[in-house]
């Protein structure tokens, strides 16, 4: 998979406030559906289903699964980034294995 080709494949970024929902619950869904049934197993059906939103208006934001496992990889990562960052801007004073174990606190 090009992971650079997929990522210019997002058709839609929301931008008001019940889009942004919309797109942040098909996320969700994606993870719940992943977690339950794995990548390999997992289906654009199956996450229609687990969000609650049809067909088209998944596929309003997303081309493909591919796309929205990148697109929510993407989300993790930047709030992963953004609670690492707040914690180390709010405690100076901490020392390197509590930003350790905040980080992996994140990761899971």
């Amino acid at each position: 998979m090009n992971i650079e080709k997929n990522l210019i494949k997002q058709r839609r970024i929301p931008k008001q406030a019940r889009s942004i929902q919309k797109y942040n619950e098909i996320l969700d869904a994606s993870a719940r559906v992943l977690q339950e049934q794995g990548y390999s197993q997992s289906t654009m059906q199956e996450i229609s289903l687990e969000s609650g939103h049809p067909y088209a208006t998944i596929y309003q934001y997303f081309s493909s699964r591919d796309d929205i496992y990148l697109a929510w990889l993407e989300r993790f990562i930047n709030n992963s980034l953004y609670g690492l960052s707040n914690l180390i801007l709010s405690n100076e004073d901490a020392e390197l294995d509590d930003y350790v174990d905040a980080a992996v606190q994140l990761a899971l």
